[in-house]
C-alpha cells in the first residue's frame, strides 16, 4: 500500500496548465488545497481554462528568467508544456523538437540550479512506444520506437528527464498517456468527428481504415492517474502508463458519437488513407498504475456523452464546422 503525499498548502506548478489535460489537472489540485501556479504561453492554451483559485504566469518554459522564481519556490512541478499535435509536429518538427525537449532542460535546470527537492512529473505519451503490425498492450518494460516527430520529441524529453533523476538526484516521474479525451480538447478525433456527425446528413468519413485502435481515458481519470504518480511517496519504477487497458477501433468510437448525437443511421465511409504520423494501434497496460490504487472510473460512452454535452452547451458548433 502505497503512502501519498497530501497536497494540500503545497506550491504546485503546471506547465501549459491552460491547456486541455493540465487545465483539469490544475483544476484538481486547486480542488484539493494545493497553491498552484500555471505556467502557459497561451500558444495553444486558454486564460478562460486555468481556474480562479489558480495564478497564471503568461511565459513561454524556455525563458529560464521568467520561470526561474516560480520553480524555485515549488514542491511538485507538473511538467504539460508541450507541442502536442502530432500532424503539427510533422510540419514543424524543429519548433516541436525545439519546445518538448528544450522546454524540458530549462524547467529541470531551473530544478537542479535552485530547488533540487521538488517533485517532477513530465506529461509523455504512449505514441513513444511507436507501431505494430497487430493489437498490443504496452508495458512500461516494452521497447520504445517512435514513428513520428512528435513521439521522438516526447522520448528525447524522457531521456532528458532519466538523466536528470540518474545524475543529479531530482525526483523526476513520467507518465505516457493513451488518449485522453473529454471537455476544453481543442483537437483529435472526437473534435473532428463532433463536426462531421453535426454537418452529416447521409455519411460520415473517417480516415484510414477505421480499424485503428486506440485506449481511451477519460480526463478526469487522466488527471487523478497523474497526481497518484507524482504525489506517491514509494514507486516501483518511475514511468506509468496512463491507459484502462481496453481497445476501441476508430469505427466504432464513430457509431458510438453518431447515435448520442442523434445520428445512429449515418453511414461510416473510411478513406483508406490518414495523416503523417497516424499510426495502426496505440494500447497500453496499465499494471503499474495498479499498484497505486488507480483504476478508470468513466467509461467510454459516458465520457464521450459528456464531451458531446460540453461542445453543444458551449455554442462550438461553428468552430468544429470550420
Amino acid at each position: 500500500m502505497n503512502n501519498f503525499l497530501n497536497v494540500q498548502k503545497k506550491n504546485v506548478v503546471v506547465t501549459g496548465g491552460a491547456g486541455f489535460v493540465a487545465s483539469h489537472l490544475a483544476d484538481e489540485l486547486v480542488e484539493r488545497g494545493a497553491h498552484v501556479t500555471v505556467v502557459d504561453s497561451l500558444v495553444d492554451g486558454y486564460r478562460e481554462n486555468v481556474p480562479a483559485g489558480a495564478e497564471l504566469i503568461v511565459a513561454d518554459v524556455r525563458d529560464t528568467a521568467a520561470i526561474d522564481n516560480v520553480i524555485a519556490s515549488a514542491d511538485l512541478v507538473f511538467h504539460h508544456a508541450a507541442v502536442a499535435s502530432v500532424p503539427r509536429a510533422s510540419a514543424d518538427p524543429a519548433t516541436a523538437y525545439d519546445v518538448n525537449v528544450s522546454g524540458t532542460i530549462a524547467v529541470l535546470e531551473c530544478i537542479r540550479r535552485h530547488n533540487a527537492t521538488a517533485r517532477f512529473l513530465l506529461a509523455s505519451s504512449a505514441s513513444v512506444y511507436g507501431t505494430t503490425g497487430e493489437p498490443y498492450a504496452f508495458s512500461e518494460e516494452d521497447r520504445t520506437a517512435p514513428a513520428s516527430p512528435y513521439a521522438s520529441s516526447k522520448l528525447m524529453a524522457e531521456v532528458v528527464a532519466l538523466s536528470y533523476r540518474r545524475t543529479y538526484g531530482i525526483d523526476a516521474r513520467i507518465v505516457r498517456y493513451a488518449n485522453i479525451f473529454g471537455p476544453r480538447q481543442p483537437r483529435y478525433i472526437m473534435f473532428d468527428f463532433y463536426g462531421k456527425i453535426l454537418r452529416a446528413d447521409d455519411f460520415l468519413e473517417i480516415l484510414g481504415s477505421g480499424m485503428q485502435q486506440r485506449d481511451f481515458v477519460y480526463v478526469s481519470d487522466a488527471v487523478n492517474a497523474t497526481i497518484s504518480v507524482l504525489t506517491a511517496n514509494l514507486l516501483d519504477g518511475c514511468i506509468f502508463n496512463v491507459a484502462t487497458g481496453s481497445a476501441t477501433s476508430v469505427v466504432d468510437l464513430a457509431g458510438c458519437m453518431a447515435s448520442l448525437m442523434g445520428k445512429p443511421g449515418l453511414k461510416l465511409v473510411t478513406t483508406g488513407k490518414s495523416w503523417v504520423g497516424d499510426i495502426d494501434y496505440l494500447l497500453c497496460a496499465p499494471t503499474k498504475l495498479a499498484s497505486l490504487a488507480w483504476h478508470a472510473n468513466i467509461d467510454l460512452p459516458t465520457g464521450v456523452g459528456r464531451y458531446i454535452r460540453w461542445m453543444n452547451e458551449r455554442g462550438l458548433r461553428t468552430l468544429a464546422s470550420g
